[in-house]
């Protein structure tokens, strides 16, 4: 969620995190699946910029048909009970938000795994490549995501304490 938080700050209203989180989460579902089963390759399919692309989709369809209403009415209840706090999000989630959220959480994480995972095929099933792995270590992108966590996260609560703006 590091390099979410450093979007939404520059673009907030143009940025889901709760769309960018529904599509990490959906996409890792792929390797929970296969590591549960004992199976190799663990990124699979979901784990390409084809099966992200895909799951991009599917989140933003939902977004569109209401279908993450439930979980904004409860993020409210539990979390945001005031209007005025930095965790208020919008009762519906814009066309452009959706799309970028669901793209950006899609590509970068495949793009990240790629770094990491001897078994990513991020171009499958064009290509059996992986031209990034190892491109940086695990700890420099662990430390890169926190660092724009850090950022996305002083910048969201700097521009709250002025403009009084919504996380969606």
């Amino acid at each position: 969620m590091g390099p979410a938080l450093a979007v939404k700050a520059v673009a907030p209203k143009r940025f889901s995190l709760l769309v960018f989180g529904v599509t990490q989460v959906i996409i890792d579902s792929e390797a929970a699946f296969h590591i549960v089963r004992g199976d190799w390759p663990i990124h699979d399919f979901l784990h390409t910029y084809l099966g992200a692309t895909l799951v991009a989709a599917l989140t933003v369809a939902v977004a569109r048909l209401d279908g993450y209403g439930y979980a904004i009415r409860l993020w409210k209840r539990v979390v945001a009970r005031t209007s005025g706090s930095l965790f208020r999000i919008e009762p519906r989630i814009p066309l452009s938000a959706a799309v970028s959220g669901a793209l950006i959480g899609g590509y970068s994480h495949v793009l990240l795994d790629s770094v990491l995972y001897s078994d990513m095929r991020p171009f499958a099933p064009l290509s059996e490549s992986n031209a990034l792995l190892g491109v940086m270590s695990a700890s420099q992108v662990y430390l890169l995501c926190l660092a724009l966590g850090a950022l996305g996260a002083v910048a969201l609560t700097a521009t709250h304490m002025l403009g009084r703006r919504s996380v969606s």
